[in-house]
């Protein structure tokens, strides 16, 4: 939290946590896009997950708006540092 607001970057993290603990035995790796050494272009934030198989899963943060905030006003992939 930072002056009331939390950062992105701490839930990205909190959701990666939940992956790995999940326990399923399926998953190789899992690494959060601010982990990165170099960072993407377009998405600062979100999670790769690889399973032993050799797939990848992605979750992308399409959306970091505060409650009360219209979707649709071209926020679209413009992720806040803090919501």
């Amino acid at each position: 939290m930072e002056n009331g607001r939390l950062r992105v970057r701490d839930f990205e993290q909190f959701l990666k946590a939940l992956v790995v603990n999940s326990g399923n035995p399926e998953i190789a790796k899992v690494q959060g896009f601010s982990e990165r050494t170099e960072p993407a272009h377009h998405h600062r934030y979100g999670l790769s997950v690889e399973f032993h198989s050799g797939a990848h899963a992605f979750a992308l943060f399409v959306y970091t708006l505060p409650a009360g905030t219209d979707h649709r006003s071209q926020s679209e992939f413009k992720v806040s540092e803090t919501i």
